[in-house]
């Protein structure tokens, strides 16, 4: 277990990472590049960072625009923050994640279960353009996860993968499964995104493909 001054240099460092992975956005992008002492508008660009941070150490996206493409962040998002089409291995990713703003809270800080009942991955993948009461998708959604689920020819042989980018330990495996609608939940506490999403990146040993197999001839 990492010693809280551990988790200080752990936390700072992914911090400068986020930061680094921010700076790559247009100037024109306002959120990612918040006002000096907005302090509210830096938490916000560095959890969006978060997701960029987690498509580029996991599926090896190196631009800034195709992962931005991928980010669905936002109103009216239907609880879902970005998305991965993966047509080699035959899944669809769709990710809820939760960044905080110290190393503490992002250490011991568990998901809440409200920001887990809000993903209406259901809805969105079974084509529905609105939330249940009645709002319109945001365009992320409409015209960039739907568009491309319509173009895939199998697209019933997916697997669908929901992958959650915080602390869950307050969940059974019985209350995770009933709060993401039944799906596989993949699970990212603070230790494991050290470990898998900074740490690859900062080594640049990125990306780590969970599916890759090598043979060797001998």
């Amino acid at each position: 277990m990492a010693t809280q001054s551990g988790q200080n240099r752990l936390y700072a460092t992914l911090c400068n990472v986020l930061d680094s992975l921010r700076r790559e956005a247009p100037r024109s992008d306002a959120i990612y590049h918040p006002a000096v002492n907005n302090k509210s508008g830096l938490i916000q660009a560095r959890s969006r960072a978060l997701l960029h941070l987690f498509l580029k150490a996991r599926f090896g996206i190196v631009k800034f625009s195709d992962r931005e493409r991928l980010v669905t962040d936002g109103p009216l998002d239907g609880g879902v923050d970005a998305y991965y089409i993966d047509q080699k291995n035959k899944m669809i990713y769709v990710l809820q994640s939760k960044f905080r703003a110290n190393a503490t809270n992002f250490a011991t800080t568990n998901m809440d279960p409200y920001d887990l009942l809000k993903m209406e991955v259901s809805r969105i993948l079974k084509g529905e353009t609105t939330h249940e009461n009645g709002d319109l998708y945001n365009n992320k959604i409409t015209k960039g996860l739907q568009k491309e689920i319509r173009k895939l020819p199998d697209v019933a042989s997916y697997t669908i993968q929901v992958v959650l980018l915080g602390n869950t330990k307050n969940f059974t495996p019985w209350q995770l499964k009933r709060l993401v609608e039944g799906y596989t939940a993949e699970q990212f506490p603070h230790d494991r995104a050290y470990r898998e999403l900074l740490f690859p990146v900062i080594s640049g040993t990125y990306f780590t493909d969970p599916n890759m197999t090598i043979e060797i001839s001998l």
